[in-house]
């Protein structure tokens, strides 16, 4: 179903207006850019007020194991789907409609999932939205830019300090500026403790301790790269 014709749409663009949106995306997979969305959303509720996450990956989900969401919970949908609420932080993704079942959805049954979900969605409580999207320009991140994000969104990009991700990244930024989008955001993850940090965008060190931390709310602000995270949200 094209843009102009699917109503899904026009209402995700409405709900999305209203508030502040960051999509957290990436050139490349295996940078960190879920944890750094669910470490940037509990930042943005403890600083900024009630924060809606949504994982807009289908295919590969699991912002719900970084901030402890079981795939058995239970989503009502008595006046639209309800986000999970985890003191202040929602959090829907495609997990608890799937019971964590495989669903290798791609291209078009992967953008119309998407819609299906955030057309759907009770917003009502929440006045900052994280998107965690696809890495890559994947069909969905594609759908959102080209459909529903607007001039109130932030687009936050991130790459590892490796010469590689770097590489990709810069093109990836320029290929996003060059589509229009002016507010993007480079960010620099190093899970691997390359310990370089880029002269140019913001930077999260090594933490040692954030793996032991997904799948707890209260361990992860206990961590370094939550309280870097929070210092970065001062920039955006």
């Amino acid at each position: 179903m094209s843009g102009l014709l699917d109503p899904r749409l026009a209402r995700i663009k409405a709900e999305l207006s209203k508030r502040k949106v960051i999509l957290v995306t990436a050139a490349k997979g295996g940078v960190g850019k879920t944890t750094l969305s669910a470490l940037l959303a509990l930042a943005l509720s403890k600083e900024k007020g009630a924060t809606l996450t949504i994982d807009a990956d289908v295919s590969d989900p699991n912002l719900h194991v970084v901030i402890g969401v079981s795939p058995k919970t239970w989503v009502g949908e008595e006046k639209g789907i309800e986000p999970i609420k985890l003191d202040g932080l929602g959090y829907i993704g495609i997990v608890p409609f799937t019971q964590n079942k495989p669903a290798p959805l791609r291209g078009s049954e992967a953008v119309d999932a998407v819609r299906e979900m955030l057309g759907a969605l009770d917003y009502r409580g929440y006045e900052n939205i994280v998107i965690d999207v696809p890495p890559g320009l994947s069909d969905v991140l594609l759908d959102l830019l080209n459909n529903v994000i607007g001039d109130n969104t932030q687009i936050l990009v991130v790459s590892t300090p490796s010469k590689l991700s770097v590489d990709s990244t810069e093109r990836y930024v320029k290929l996003l500026k060059d589509l229009g989008f002016k507010n993007v955001v480079l960010i620099y993850n190093d899970p691997h403790g390359i310990g370089k940090e880029p002269g140019e965008g913001l930077y999260v060190p090594y933490d040692p301790s954030l793996e032991n931390a997904f799948g707890s709310l209260q361990k992860l602000e206990e961590t370094k790269a939550y309280a870097k995270v929070k210092a970065v949200l001062r920039n955006l």
